[in-house]
């Protein structure tokens, strides 16, 4: 018998063999710490603190996702127009802030009657009163110790928004601006914390008032662009919330959403209004339950649950909830060329209408 390690006989293979095994040991090339970049972003360029009566501002494509301090400002106007990874704003007073995607949370304290459009995944208020918020949230919004809130939907756009929300991973179709939870509720006599702007149109232009913009920043929301962000009446009492219609989008079909939310804000009818929208992955279960729900009297596209669940958590379907008497017949015709099926349940949106919320 020869020799384990014999050159002969076998000794091509165990040569391949022993190569197949062979362990490296070369280091994987390390990272350099934040300190060892010569060219890391200064801090000081993503503060505004200690200001008064001024107009402060970044523009598309110069904060490109870093972290933002809003500090101690009186009187000024704000307005970041680019996306961020995180927003603090303290001590601020009679401010208008405007802020682009945040990716991850923006948390506001110890402000006064400040006039304020957010688009964020996450967002906190404490120690916050007298003030106005149009918001984009991801999430459930959440304020502790404030009082006199006032909440509407954020429907402003600018030309690099909708690449922005991609870089920021925040989908429009995830708006849970009215789904409000206070901390600290006003006892039962008192009157509550927060409510909504009176107008059930209300959105970002009634929340930073009739003051001007900014010269820079005007421009910028007068162009000619396609629509980026949808307008829900979110948590607001309907006057019909018997009537109207579900659209449902399948993870295949969920890019050509837009193109249905977008016709029917350039063709406003009373009679076929959007109340809520939800991106979600549906599992095997939940899309059971949701097609069975909708019912048989479905149109547009025939889909079953396994075109919803199919793809995993990675896939999301998308669902528009229209009131209003004339949604069905309105939007049966591109809801079935756009790919997504359409139902007259419009009760069927209780079971997936705060799905997937992480907050």
């Amino acid at each position: 018998m020869g020799c384990l390690f014999s050159s002969s006989g076998g000794g091509v293979a165990l040569s391949e063999r022993a190569l197949a095994y062979k362990v490296t040991t070369q280091k994987a090339e390390r990272k350099p710490y934040s300190w060892e970049v010569a060219d890391r972003p200064d801090p000081k360029d993503y503060m505004f603190m200690n200001k008064s009566n001024e107009t402060l501002l970044r523009l598309p494509g110069s904060v490109n996702g870093q972290q933002f301090v809003i500090e101690n400002c009186k009187e000024c106007d704000i307005f970041i127009l680019d996306h961020t990874a995180t927003v603090t704003i303290d001590d601020c007073v009679d401010c208008r802030i405007f802020l682009g995607p945040v990716e991850s949370s923006v948390f506001i304290r110890d402000s006064t009657n400040c006039k304020c459009a957010f688009i964020c995944r996450q967002f906190r208020t404490r120690t916050v009163k007298d003030s106005d918020f149009a918001l984009l949230c991801a999430t459930r919004p959440v304020i502790e110790d404030s009082k006199a809130l006032r909440f509407a939907c954020f429907d402003s756009s600018y030309a690099a928004l909708e690449a922005q929300l991609k870089s920021a991973e925040i989908s429009p179709f995830t708006n849970f601006w009215g789904f409000i939870h206070d901390f600290t509720p006003a006892d039962a006599m008192a009157r509550p914390n927060h409510s909504f702007l009176p107008s059930p149109t209300a959105g970002t232009n009634d929340v930073l008032g009739t003051k001007e913009l900014p010269a820079e920043v005007a421009p910028l929301m007068k162009e000619t662009h396609p629509r980026a962000v949808v307008t829900s009446n979110g948590e607001r009492p309907l006057a019909d919330a018997e009537h109207g219609a579900l659209v449902v989008f399948p993870p295949s079909a969920e890019s050509r959403a837009m193109d249905i939310v977008r016709d029917v804000f350039q063709n406003p009818s009373p009679s076929c209004s959007l109340v809520n929208t939800n991106r979600l992955a549906m599992d095997q279960q939940l899309a059971v339950e949701f097609v069975g729900a909708l019912g048989k009297s479905c149109e547009g596209a025939k889909l079953t649950p396994k075109d919803f669940s199919a793809g995993g958590a990675k896939s999301k379907s998308v669902v528009l909830h229209f009131a209003g008497a004339g949604a069905f017949e309105r939007l049966k015709g591109a809801a079935g060329a756009a790919g997504a099926t359409i139902s007259a349940n419009v009760a069927a949106f209780a079971m997936v209408k705060h799905a997937g919320i992480d907050g």
